[in-house]
């Protein structure tokens, strides 16, 4: 079989595979089993080391496609790693961005309104870095206070 029609076939076989996890097809983790996303992991991650296999056999022949399918198999390796690895703790996702809010904003901007309270609210699973924090809190604070 040709390098490239291996290539096609596995990636091909990934993005199905994805695909269906991100639809919702038995994407259920089942009483004491495994979670689905680890198998998909699994499969993208095959598939991207295998494309990265046939990069050795497409690239002493043509460049250009070679380059491209380095593309393929780094995409699809890095997401194989990220779904067997699973998301963030909820202790590394979690802030409390009412204190920041209320802390960063300044007096003249910090009119309550139930649209900017709810968006800190809302905001307890983004990254907790303290840039980011004081962001989402001066944000929300100049959102609040937008003329309408």
């Amino acid at each position: 079989m040709p390098p490239i029609a291996i290539v096609f076939f596995l990636t091909g076989i990934a993005v199905w595979a994805n695909a269906l996890y991100f639809l919702g097809v038995a994407a259920q983790r089942a009483e004491g089993g495994s979670d689905p996303v680890k198998a998909v992991g699994w499969i993208t991650l095959v598939a991207g080391l295998s494309d990265f296999l046939q990069v050795l056999v497409i690239g002493s022949g043509n460049n250009l496609l070679g380059g491209l399918v380095v593309f393929y198999a780094a995409f699809f390796t890095l997401l194989g790693i990220a779904e067997i690895a699973g998301p963030a703790s909820a202790s590394r996702r979690a802030c409390d961005c009412n204190r920041t809010a209320a802390s960063s904003a300044s007096s003249a901007v910090r009119a309550p309104r139930a649209a900017a309270s709810s968006h800190a609210r809302d905001c307890r699973n983004l990254p907790t870095s303290a840039w980011t924090r004081d962001w989402i809190g001066a944000s929300s604070s100049m959102i609040a206070a937008w003329p309408r």
